[in-house]
């Protein structure tokens, strides 16, 4: 009997042990950053940042940092006093504090100390802050705390994930050359931010040519090739890719007029999808409302997601005023202030709201705008690049296989500085429109957004407007453009506030 009491008590005392150290280690602040010491001129970007303010900024900016890369608890002091001092406090293990140098001319540098308050050693590391300084600061506070355990990178948290096998199918010919930028683009994200295999099956000038799409300059998009050298390519590209793998995901990218012999692309398309392969249909610009009705009949047959892709291009005309131009499903569509989206295409509403135009023949990147002034009399005088919105949707699309709990997620209209731009927030986040928000988010590049960028919804996450975050990381949309272009940035994470105006 005593024996069993004696259990009974020591199970009770070590559950108390446990919940007495997990409770402590998620209070503690576990290193503290004094205000940073700052020697020489400095360029701030944001004018919203008071120069006198700028050590305090910096120690905000490093426990940012450390907190998002690191399994540790970090906290900024809003006053300076000594580290001894910092250190009485029982809860903090140790202190750091840098010493910023900016010289005229010269690369700025970065100095830090590092003590522990247990032991009192002391620690120094420099560091060079070459390029954009919250990367090189990512680099040198690695080297700074190498000994903590570091975090996933996605910081996904119990979210299911899933590492897809993707390949896209490729009919390179030359009304597909418009897509190439966005193919390497794609490629280049898909490589660097996943540990799957990602290749490109491009069937050019009746033969399959395999590779990781980083780099197509070597790739001919030339002469039509004919529908049975795209299957035979098809099966072959089934075959090489017949081993296990978490999920294979294929996309199609053909033009529309292979289609019509469309029993044998069912059963093509059905083989593979026997042998554990996705298939999302991408339904070229140009295609016709006929080719189109064709398409969407093989994906209800095989059991495929399909996807509309946009072609879209700004004018100029005499009198001053810009249009966006885009084609889709056949029909140009003409709007005042942003090019023709993926959302508008699935909302008839929006659609019945947009000066949508029919035209004789296959609407294409070559002769958008000579559809245009056939169609309405108005000649242009001026144009941008054309552009598809390619890119975006392979993004999207893989983005929502890679992390099934986020496949509902939400886009939110945010004025932040003037400006507006929408961001895509997962499902669990809440909004209320005409709350004042503080949105943290990685951005990348996207050449059919307004804005050239786009954030990526799995590692956004939404503030309330008391909430104290590093405002030398603070954006306007207009500013992450520059700065991922300027500093050759695979993407680019910061701050935005902002009230919601419209949510989606």
């Amino acid at each position: 009997m005593c024996h069993n009491c004696q259990k009974i008590y020591k199970a009770i005392f070590y559950a108390m042990v446990l919940f007495t150290l997990l409770h402590s280690r998620l209070d503690a602040n576990d290193i503290m950053f004094q205000p940073a010491k700052i020697e020489g001129d400095v360029r701030i970007r944001n004018q919203n940042v008071n120069s006198l303010e700028l050590s305090k900024e910096f120690a905000l900016l490093a426990s940012d940092i450390v907190s998002n890369d690191f399994y540790i608890n970090s906290t900024a002091y809003t006053e300076d006093q000594s580290d001894s001092n910092t250190c009485m406090n029982g809860r903090i293990h140790f202190v750091s504090r840098d010493i910023f140098y900016f010289p005229n001319q010269n690369i700025p540098s970065v100095t830090t100390t590092l003590r522990n308050c247990k032991t009192g050693k002391i620690t120094r590391s420099e560091s060079l802050l070459q390029g954009y300084i919250h990367s090189a600061l990512k680099k040198h506070y690695s080297k700074v705390f190498r000994f903590l355990p570091v975090r996933n990178a996605q910081k996904i948290g119990l979210s299911r994930t899933q590492n897809p096998d993707i390949s896209i199918f490729l009919d390179a010919t030359g009304s597909m050359s418009y897509e190439k930028q966005a193919i390497q683009s794609f490629f280049k994200d898909s490589n660097r931010n996943t540990t799957s295999s990602s290749r490109l099956f491009a069937v050019s000038n009746g033969s399959l040519e395999s590779s990781n799409g980083i780099s197509l300059d070597d790739l001919a998009f030339g002469k039509p090739n004919s529908t049975d050298h795209l299957m035979i390519a098809f099966s072959r590209m089934i075959a090489s890719k017949s081993g296990n793998s978490e999920m294979k995901i294929n996309y199609l990218l053909l033009n529309p007029s292979h289609y019509m012999n469309s029993l044998a692309w069912i059963s093509k398309i059905n083989e593979a999808r026997s042998k554990g392969f996705t298939n999302i249909i991408l339904i070229p610009y140009q295609t016709s409302p006929s080719d189109q009705l064709n398409i969407e009949k093989i994906a209800r047959a095989t059991g495929s997601e399909f996807y509309n892709l946009i072609g879209s291009m700004k004018v100029g005309f005499a009198d001053g005023k810009e249009k966006f131009l885009s084609i889709s499903k056949g029909y140009l569509y003409i709007s005042e202030t942003s090019p023709l989206q993926k959302d508008d295409l699935d909302n008839s509403n929006v659609l019945i709201g947009k000066n949508r135009v029919s035209y004789e023949g296959q609407l294409n990147a070559f002769n958008i705008r000579e559809a245009f002034e056939k169609a309405t009399n108005n000649k242009i005088i001026k144009e941008w690049e054309f552009r598809s919105n390619l890119n975006s949707i392979l993004n999207e699309v893989t983005e929502k296989k890679r992390y099934p709990d986020f496949s509902n997620g939400r886009k939110v209209l945010i004025r932040t500085h003037g400006e507006a731009f929408w961001i895509n927030i997962n499902p669990s986040i809440k909004v209320k429109e005409k709350q004042t928000v503080i949105v943290e988010s990685d951005y990348i590049l996207d050449s059919y957004s307004a804005n050239g960028i786009r954030n990526n919804p799995i590692l956004t996450k939404v503030h309330g407007e008391n909430y104290i975050y590093p405002k030398l990381l603070e954006f306007k949309p207009s500013e992450i453009l520059d700065y991922i272009n300027k500093y050759n940035l695979g993407s680019l994470r910061c701050y935005m506030y902002g009230v919601v105006e419209e949510i989606r």
